[in-house]
Formats: structure tokens, C-alpha cells, sequence
């Protein structure tokens, strides 16, 4: 019975453990004029600066960044999860 009842908790929690988003900043957007109103989360819809990959990131997360010179100053804060990092990737290809 404890045990069924263990199985039963952890299924209802699993949807709640929070998954890790990839993201994506390139130095020229897709559309031309989007900037940072894409979504971030493929290539094709990068954003334009580190500065919202950072101000969107939560513990876990990481982003691939493209190639080019990227200008401007960011802070990375994360208070969600203490036992998780956040990455960043140099992309150099733009894969």
C-alpha cells in the first residue's frame, strides 16, 4: 500500500519538475527587424542580444550564441535552483 501510494505522489509531481530550455542569440535576426521579439528558441527565431537570453534564462537553461561581436554588459542572476548551472554555448558554425 506505501508503495502504491509513493508511485502515485511521484506521478503527480513529475509534470512539475521544470525542464531545461534551450536558447539561441545570433547576431542578425531572421526577419530583419524582429530583434528580440522572437522567441529565442531555435536558430531560425534567435534573439539579437545575450542581454534576453540572460534576463530569460533560469537555472538549467543554456544558450547557443553565434558567431559575431556582440557588444554591451549583462548579468547573469539565477535564484530558481542553486543546484543547477546555466550554460553558454559558442556556436560558431550557427548550427
Amino acid at each position: 500500500m506505501k508503495r502504491r501510494i509513493f508511485c502515485l505522489i511521484l506521478i503527480l509531481l513529475l509534470p512539475i519538475v521544470a525542464q531545461a530550455t534551450t536558447y539561441y542569440v545570433r547576431h542578425t535576426d531572421s526577419c530583419g527587424t524582429c530583434g528580440d521579439d522572437e522567441n529565442g528558441l531555435t536558430p531560425s527565431t534567435a534573439w539579437i542580444t545575450i542581454g534576453k537570453a540572460t534576463d530569460t534564462m533560469i537555472a538549467g537553461d543554456s544558450v547557443w550564441i553565434g558567431a559575431g561581436d556582440f557588444s554591451g554588459e549583462t548579468m547573469v542572476l539565477s535564484y530558481k535552483d542553486y543546484g543547477s548551472w546555466t550554460h553558454f554555448i559558442g556556436d560558431y558554425d550557427g548550427s
